[in-house]
Formats: C-alpha cells, sequence, structure tokens
C-alpha cells in the first residue's frame, strides 16, 4: 500500500468515531476527559497538571480509571461524577 493510499485511509478512520466529552469534578477542580472507542476498545484522554494522561480498556469505565491514575486518592471521587447515561450504548 503506498504511503498516499495509506494516509488517505488513517485520515478516513480518524473520522468515523465520535468523541465522548466529560467533565469529571470533585470538591476542588475538574477533569476534562475525552473517551473514544475503537475496533471494541477504548481509549481516555484525561487533561492533568502535566499534560494528557491516556488510557486503555475492555470496557469505557476501565480505561477512564486508567486516564485518571495521576490524580490518586481522588479517582473514586471523580468518576462518582460521571453521568449515568455517558457510557450506555
Amino acid at each position: 500500500m503506498s504511503r498516499r493510499i495509506a494516509r488517505s485511509l488513517a485520515r478516513w478512520i480518524g473520522y468515523t468515531y465520535a468523541v465522548i466529552l466529560l467533565r469529571l469534578t470533585c470538591s476542588t477542580f475538574w477533569v476534562d476527559v475525552r473517551l473514544r472507542e475503537i475496533n471494541g476498545r477504548w481509549i481516555a484522554s484525561a487533561d492533568t497538571p502535566d499534560g494528557p494522561s491516556l488510557g486503555l480498556g475492555e470496557r469505557a469505565i476501565e480505561a477512564i480509571e486508567s486516564a485518571l491514575q495521576p490524580f490518586g486518592g481522588i479517582v473514586g471521587e471523580l468518576l462518582a461524577t460521571i453521568p449515568d447515561d455517558a457510557l450506555r450504548g
């Protein structure tokens, strides 16, 4: 496959999946998380003070939990603010 075709396919594939945007909150701040399903697996990107933190998982919640690891002891508080309908479907 030529590079030109590969780049074209990569661009096409990149625009076919919707991104779920979440703003998770705790008592002192919020964290923006982007979530996307690709080929049956989930990838999440959480904004941290040191840059994005990525998480992967078979389920969306696993990817989010992994991406939130830099927040240590408040991960549970952040996860509790995921809207009930955000991860359905």
